[in-house]
């Protein structure tokens, strides 16, 4: 799907931005059975995947001049991924 909006120009994400955002949606989808108990309290599923839905494609819509576009580790010379100092 996100591969499909880059294609279509609907999206501009790098490879590793699609590779991300695909987890990403993977892992919202499991909190949902991990936190039910206090999410449904305020929350249907239904109204959990709208907004779930909403805050991944409105943060990915950004576009690359207002966000932040350097890895930290071109600013600080480290790696943030390795805690190499």
């Amino acid at each position: 799907m996100l591969e499909r909006c880059v294609q279509n120009n609907e999206l501009t994400l790098t490879e590793k931005q699609i590779e991300m955002a695909a987890h990403n949606i993977y892992v919202q989808g499991q909190m949902w059975g991990f936190r039910r108990w206090a999410l449904g309290k305020m929350l249907s599923l239904e109204e959990y995947i709208e907004l779930q839905t909403f805050f991944l494609i409105e943060g990915v819509k950004v576009k690359r001049e207002e966000s932040c576009q350097t890895p930290l580790s071109s600013l600080t010379g480290k790696s943030t991924l390795t805690g190499s100092e």
